[in-house]
This record gives structure tokens, C-alpha cells and sequence, in this order.
């Protein structure tokens, strides 16, 4: 949820999201996913947050499977 508060083109959005833990993927009536559909946001700026996201899971998952 932090990670999207860092790309200045979520934050207005991100209030207006279904769900308050929603993080920006496929939840159902996601504004972030909708702007990028709608090209309100880059797809290059989209896949830069998706990939910090996947990067913050592997470390997760290799932290807590020590």
C-alpha cells in the first residue's frame, strides 16, 4: 500500500479504490488499474510499481522461509 503512495499519478487515485488494502492489481473496480487502462497513467510508470511490488514479495517470502 506505502509503495503506491511514491508514484505522484496513484495518490489522487488512491482513495477512491473499492477496497482500503487494495494494491493496485486486479481487485475489482480499481481506479490505478483503470487509469492505466484509460491511459490516465503510463504503463511505464504502472510496471515500474508493479515491479517494486514483486521485488518487496520475494524478499518477504525468502525472510520469513530462512
Amino acid at each position: 500500500e506505502e509503495v503506491a503512495g511514491y508514484f505522484r499519478e496513484f495518490k489522487p487515485l488512491l482513495n477512491q479504490c473499492r477496497f482500503n488494502n487494495c494494491l493496485h492489481r486486479t481487485a475489482p473496480k480499481c481506479v490505478v488499474t483503470k487509469a492505466v487502462e484509460n491511459d490516465e497513467i503510463a504503463m511505464s510508470r504502472y510496471a515500474n510499481y508493479l515491479h517494486i511490488l514483486d521485488n518487496i514479495e520475494e524478499i518477504d517470502y525468502w525472510e520469513r522461509n530462512k
